[in-house]
């Protein structure tokens, strides 16, 4: 599962606290301008803090609505103010909480929203004895769990789903980090080591996480 929040910083560290323990990551975007640089259909939440000093604010929202049609999008308001909310609901904004508010009770009607715009989403992936819990976020080698780390869940969840595909280093650092500008880091490398390691059983069946020099990785699969 994966958030993404435009707010102030407290309220972003208090999301990403809930989250976490949800097994879910939170990602923050700066401004909701910023909106094109992430893969929208790649997250279950777009949260974003009403602010009345950005005049384009709600021309924002549209935009977002207008390609994404299916993302539950949330707007946080400081206070309650019903032309701001009718406001929300006539741009397609599924929900609008007002500070402060609880954490379960957002993280309660995201889970309602889901089911509405995604009813038919799969609940599990398996490749030969590998399979994913998508809802638990738990990950097995036959009837055997494997304990991976929520980093190398999340990594191991990219390459099922999509096998045998090249991955650039970026795009897992982007999609699966958060990382936006891509910096020089071999944080990847460091995680992949560690879930090679974990998922050695599948090496005599064929499945491997191969590095392709200079470009990538991709999970060969029999």
């Amino acid at each position: 599962m994966k958030v993404l929040a435009r707010t102030n910083d407290s309220l972003f560290n208090n999301l990403c606290e809930f989250f976490d323990t949800k097994g879910a990551r939170t990602m923050l975007l700066p401004d909701l301008a910023d909106w094109q640089g992430y893969p929208l259909e790649k997250f279950d939440l777009l949260v974003s803090e009403y602010n009345s000093e950005d005049t384009r604010f709600w021309e924002k929202v549209s935009q977002i609505r207008k390609v994404y049609s299916k993302i539950p999008l949330f707007i946080l308001l400081e206070k309650d103010d019903l032309q701001l909310k009718l406001k929300a609901f006539s741009l397609g904004c599924n929900d609008v909480l007002v500070m402060p508010f609880s954490t379960e009770e957002l993280y309660a009607r995201m889970r309602i929203h889901q089911k509405i715009t995604n009813p038919a989403r799969s609940e599990s992936i398996k490749i030969g004895n590998f399979k994913l819990d998508l809802n638990k976020y738990r990950a097995f080698d036959g009837d055997s769990e494997l304990h991976l780390t929520k980093t190398e869940y999340f990594i191991f969840e990219y390459f099922m789903k999509n096998p045998n595909k090249v991955i650039r280093k970026e795009e897992l650092l982007e999609k699966v980090l958060g990382y936006k500008h891509s910096p020089k880091t071999n944080i990847i490398d460091v995680h992949l080591n560690h879930l090679r390691k974990k998922l050695r059983s599948g090496v005599e069946q064929g499945f491997l996480i191969k590095t392709i020099r200079g470009i990538g990785y991709t999970f060969q699969t029999p």
